[in-house]
């Protein structure tokens, strides 16, 4: 049930060459975010996270334009600028095809930026409505992001348990581990050190097929 897949920045270079530029832009956006999670290729991700800025700012674009702004601002370690531009990003949504998608990725965003903050109380409101929205997107890897930042809360509210339960639970309807999901990574890693190897894959295991049917899209 639980392969391994690794999003390579390569499988956005053909929308990133796209003739239609607001394509083109959220491509570089979404290959910035792979850069830096895959590889943490931060020189590369800041070149496309500046095309993308500059195209969506010749579009007049706000939505993108807010996105994009939000990727250099967690790159360049700027929290207070990152939060505010994904903000304007959740509150502007974006074209309807894609709009919940990324309003549920963005919500996750600012449910990891409150947590680091210690506002853990925020953090759990951010992190409730990006599960909600992802859930009303259909849309399984974002889904699963999003239950991987409930995992980070559950994980600093000192209940790494729960964290692993709900890793699991990402995995299962993600399908598949997604290695370039750095955030991924470090809550597994916190939750196994804080179990022990035995209790964490007990945890992790105890997917059940309410929850399932609960998270899977189409349920």
């Amino acid at each position: 049930m639980t392969g391994q897949v690794a999003l390579q920045p390569a499988l956005f270079d053909d929308a990133v060459a796209d003739p239609e530029p607001w394509v083109s832009a959220t491509a570089l956006v979404m290959r910035g975010h792979v850069r830096v999670n895959y590889g943490r290729q931060h020189a590369r991700a800041e070149e496309d996270f500046l095309a993308a800025t500059g195209i969506f700012t010749a579009l007049g674009e706000r939505w993108g334009l807010a996105i994009s702004l939000a990727g250099l601002a967690m790159l360049e370690g700027r929290p207070d600028d990152a939060r505010a531009a994904l903000r304007r990003a959740v509150e502007q949504g974006g074209p309807p095809d894609i709009a919940q998608q990324l309003r549920a990725l963005a919500a996750t965003g600012l449910g990891y930026l409150s947590a680091a903050d210690g506002d853990l109380e925020t953090a759990r409101r951010w992190h409730a409505q990006a599960l909600d929205t992802a859930r009303s997107s259909s849309d399984a890897p974002v889904i699963a992001q999003a239950l991987t930042g409930i995992a980070d809360l559950a994980l600093r509210e000192d209940d790494p348990e729960r964290a692993a339960e709900l890793l699991g639970a990402s995995v299962a309807v993600r399908g598949t581990t997604d290695r370039s999901v750095q955030d991924e990574e470090r809550v597994t890693a916190g939750a196994r050190a804080a179990l022990g190897e035995a209790r964490y894959a007990d945890a992790y295991q105890r997917v059940t097929m309410d929850t399932l049917a609960a998270l899977t899209p189409g349920a």
